[in-house]
């Protein structure tokens, strides 16, 4: 058999390697995890509009439900929250693919001086949810009536809304956050800073345990701080950072804008693929593309969409010293090994908690292009049967032309011809990606095809595509349509 398949060609390549992959085997998602966003809020009794209690997610839910709240025992009845607690029990509901709640919050104004008051809200275990770090939160209530000097004036702290996109190369960039009325005690804002990078950037004044201090002396109208991007010459992704509105002293209390986003952007990764998005009927496909340090390619995220059925994978690569990928983590226990012989890939093995389950054979033309892939698989007896394996022709200038896929026949040493897929009409544009993938480190279409056509052989079933493109004002395709009788697919195209 294999000398049969040798006189078809020099060698043959692997078919795509996840085509085959089981999403079923993918381990069950946790439990959302949630938790207050402040740790404690400080309101005026004679507040009228109340303020918003925060909560996170730590990812989007997957169905609706329920989170329980609980006000501390004997302190229900000093507010009044909505959605409305009854005896000191707040149902929140939660909506299905959401990672914030909030609910309202406002003391009942008496005219008793009693001093400040602390109230205890709490998450109930039994929500159906892991409960976060902050499972508690702590409302302070100013008491407004005295028999003293008079209050002060209380002054609310919001985010001035303004662009969330800052660029590594931009310099400084002010956040603000306005305070009306202006400030009548000396006061402070605590603003705390999440982010899973803090190297890529500074802030002034400067964070200490993730918190910037903001002083506000009476008669303050506007507090600010800055956020600088620290510019280098190598690829550190794109950069979430979360500033919050946390604590409060003197005269100053918590309004409604108490959330900022800020993402620095990367200006090494400018122009390359971000994110390739494949709409065919009612299935889709997403592809996110990270880089390392370097500009390989770090992690491909692919997101699979079918009725009533979502799927995640994440392709982590692997490189040597050359360079080289020569691993693919493609999700828990399941790696792709590959072997490079004469500066090229000659074999890509499959492992499933190390345990070989794949493995192909790759085989190159004259020109240096891969002309084919020979796959096996493993079965019960522990022996290795070949599967469909591919042929590849090209033009001249390194664009695939036809991939031709055969079995083997039970019947004959003759293998059969499954189908046949050719691409034509290239035009003068570079390709981001091609439509066909052979190997991670191979660009089979260098440019953009203009045409498509599938021959499936065993069902008689042909189809020709026409394939049309939009264009960002840079000469990026942004989108890409194929059409054929009863068939459209549409591609979308993002950039850093």
């Amino acid at each position: 058999m294999k000398t049969r398949f040798a006189k078809m060609m020099s060698g043959l390549l692997l078919v795509a390697l996840m085509s085959c992959e089981d999403p079923e085997d993918l381990v069950s998602e946790p439990l959302v995890q949630v938790q207050f966003q402040n740790e404690t809020l400080t309101i005026s009794e004679n507040s009228t509009e109340g303020a918003l209690v925060v909560l996170t997610l730590n990812r989007a839910t997957t169905a609706a439900g329920t989170i329980r709240l609980m006000v501390a025992e004997g302190e229900h009845n000093r507010i009044q929250t909505n959605p409305m607690h009854v005896d000191g029990i707040l149902s929140l509901p939660v909506a299905k693919g959401v990672t914030q709640l909030q609910f309202n919050v406002k003391p009942v104004d008496n005219a008793l001086t009693e001093g400040n008051q602390t109230l205890l809200i709490s998450i109930d275990e039994s929500s159906g949810f892991l409960l976060g770090e902050q499972k508690t939160f702590e409302l302070v209530i100013e008491d407004d009536d005295t028999d003293g000097d008079p209050e002060p004036v209380w002054s609310t702290a919001n985010f001035i809304e303004q662009a969330e996109t800052v660029k590594e190369n931009e310099g400084a960039v002010a956040y603000k956050i306005v305070l009306s009325p202006v400030v009548s005690v000396d006061s402070k804002v605590v603003v705390e800073m999440n982010t899973s990078n803090s190297s890529t950037f500074v802030t002034q004044p400067a964070s200490t345990n993730g918190r910037i201090t903001l002083e506000a002396p009476a008669g303050t109208a506007e507090l600010s701080f800055t956020v600088e991007a620290i510019n280098n010459t190598v690829i550190t992704g794109y950069t979430e950072i979360e500033f919050s509105l946390v604590s409060t002293e003197g005269s100053v209390i918590l309004g409604q804008r108490v959330l900022q986003k800020v993402t620095i952007s990367d200006d090494e990764l400018a122009g390359r693929l971000k994110t390739y998005t494949i709409h065919a009927g009612e299935n889709g496909e997403k592809r996110t593309y990270e880089y390392d340090a370097t500009g390989r390619i770090a992690r491909v995220i692919t997101v699979r969409n079918a009725p009533h059925n979502t799927t995640t994978l994440t392709d982590t690569y692997f490189y040597d010293a050359q360079d080289r990928v020569v691993k693919r983590n493609l999700w828990l226990g399941r790696d792709v090994v590959y072997t490079w012989e004469n500066n090229r890939i000659e074999r890509a093995d499959v492992y499933q908690d190390g345990v070989l389950i794949q493995y192909a054979n790759y085989a190159y033309d004259d020109a240096g292009n891969v002309g084919g892939v020979e796959p096996f698989y493993k079965q019960k007896d522990g022996s290795f049967k070949r599967g469909l394996f591919n042929i590849y022709l090209y033009f001249t200038n390194g664009n695939i032309y036809k991939a031709l896929t055969y079995q083997d026949s039970p019947n004959s040493e003759e293998p059969v011809l499954v189908s046949t897929q050719t691409y034509d009409q290239y035009m003068d544009v570079s390709a981001p990606i091609a439509m066909f993938e052979i190997l991670p480190t191979v660009k089979a279409q260098i440019n953009l095809a203009g045409a498509y056509r599938y021959e499936q052989h065993l069902i008689n079933s042909d189809l020709s595509y026409t394939i049309t493109y939009e264009f960002s004002p840079d000469g990026l395709p942004l989108k890409r349509t194929a059409s054929a009788p009863g068939d459209t697919q549409v591609v979308l195209y993002d950039y850093y």
